[in-house]
């Protein structure tokens, strides 16, 4: 078994592939495998995964159809056998020392999940045109100095970060104790887009002991053409963000904290509604309803609503008629606002 097993899903990264290849196996610590999914690559993904796969014999290459990182990384999880697990993405670097440093903390402290911090990078002569998502990012991942560097549950963890409005789901900003990621009751929702919003959410739930440091192991970089910089994806951001919203509340964890109406629970269901009503915005009326009220699917928000509040019951006959008068509907109901 090796001590961490590093999973890389690679979708037309050719480009940043060799720096995120080259600081990931100049680790400080030697004892890694190294999984590399080609996601159905289009450019040179494939050919410079194989040359790597030649020069270093920790790599092990495996491909898909093109199904998004969030479920390339499944593809790669099935296979790991390291005690911990750590999530990269293609277009990114690891500081050299990082998983050395993160993996004793981890065996020192007996911890099972450590979260940690990012700098962030533009492209070369794209500064500009990206320095507002860049800006963004930053502070997206700026931790608060008041949970940082203090052994809790995982779910106490969760909860004190959402309390300090510094949550973020990002897999690469975490190295995990495979148990507490491949786990029984974690699932892979249909989520192209936002699946880290369940999965890292529910492995953080399974870790018995955790923490955050503020310190910035990862190198994020914002490249225009990225999935967060992409266009004309509404659609799929939209049906993502759902199922992963009504997976997450059949997590039962976190349904419990939801039902009991923990603050940090009610915190982060409010903001995946904003980033679904984001969406929702984003598309006419009428493919909306397709969308969603045609079959099945659309009962499928109100039960997520439901499903995270105190037993409430609505009558699917009388629902309004277009998606987000029933997501206002509901909202009433559960958190006494008005929309």
């Amino acid at each position: 078994m090796h001590k961490v097993s590093v999973i890389i899903p690679a979708y037309d990264a050719g480009k940043y592939l060799r720096g995120c290849l080259d600081s990931i196996l100049g680790q400080t610590l030697r004892d890694i495998e190294v999984f590399c999914i080609d996601d159905g690559s289009t450019d040179n993904t494939a050919a410079i995964l194989a040359e790597y796969a030649k020069r270093d014999s920790r790599i092990r290459l495996l491909s898909t159809d093109h199904v998004g990182a969030y479920k390339a990384r499944r593809e790669g999880l099935a296979l790991a056998s390291g005690e911990y697990v750590y999530f990269m993405d293609a277009d990114d670097e690891l500081k050299t020392n990082a998983l050395k440093e993160l993996v004793d903390r981890a065996d020192m402290e007996r911890l099972d999940e450590i979260v940690f911090t990012a700098d962030v990078f533009s492209d070369n002569g794209d500064e500009a045109s990206l320095e507002s998502y860049r800006e963004r990012f930053v502070e997206a991942y700026a931790l608060d100095a008041s949970v940082c560097g203090k052994v809790m549950t995982g779910a106490d963890l969760f909860r004190e970060l959402c309390r300090a409005k510094c949550y973020f789901p990002g897999p690469p900003m975490r190295i995990t104790r495979r148990s507490a990621v491949w786990a029984e009751n974690c699932t892979f929702p249909e989520a192209p887009f936002h699946g880290d919003n369940y999965f890292t959410t529910a492995s953080l739930y399974n870790s018995a002991r955790a923490c955050a440091l503020d310190c910035r192991y990862y190198r994020r970089r914002v490249r225009a053409g990225s999935i967060t910089t992409s266009v004309n994806t509404e659609k799929i951001h939209f049906l993502s963000t759902l199922n992963v919203v009504i997976a997450l509340c059949s997590f039962p964890p976190f349904k419990a904290d939801a039902v009991a109406g923990h603050p940090s629970a009610v915190w982060y269901l409010r903001r995946l509604h904003a980033t679904l009503m984001k969406w929702a915005d984003r598309i006419e009326p009428d493919e909306l309803a397709k969308l969603c009220m045609d079959s099945d699917d659309g009962g499928k928000l109100a039960a997520f609503f439901v499903s995270a509040s105190r037993p409430l019951a609505i009558d699917r006959r009388n629902r309004p008629n277009s998606i987000r008068g029933c997501v206002r509907y509901i909202l009433r109901r559960i958190f006494g606002r008005r929309r």
